[in-house]
């Protein structure tokens, strides 16, 4: 009986054009998302610096510059970037 009032219930929600269910709210706030983001980005740049200044005498590795990427490797990325974006507005879209 309880999955026929439920029933009846969402087709009174529909037809009303509205949502049974509120869309969830987020455990984190977005913008603290954010800024500790930038500010562990902050750390990371200032332990570089501070590394950089302590031990300056580390040698460096020198990359061969004579090595080119094949031209595949370019639109292989191009396309990842495009079927990520894909995903993530088809994902958008569904939860609206």
């Amino acid at each position: 009986m309880a999955a026929i009032c439920q029933g009846v219930d969402m087709a009174r929600a529909h037809r009303a054009g509205q949502r049974l269910h509120s869309r969830r709210q987020p455990i984190v706030h977005p913008l603290l998302i954010f800024w500790g983001g930038m500010f562990l980005g902050l750390i990371v740049v200032i332990g570089i610096a501070l590394f950089g200044l302590l031990y300056p005498g580390l040698p460096v590795a020198d990359s061969p510059r004579d090595r080119s990427l094949p031209v595949w490797s370019y639109g292989a990325v191009a396309l990842c970037c495009a079927v990520g974006c894909m995903v993530v507005s088809q994902w958008l879209e569904r939860d609206e």
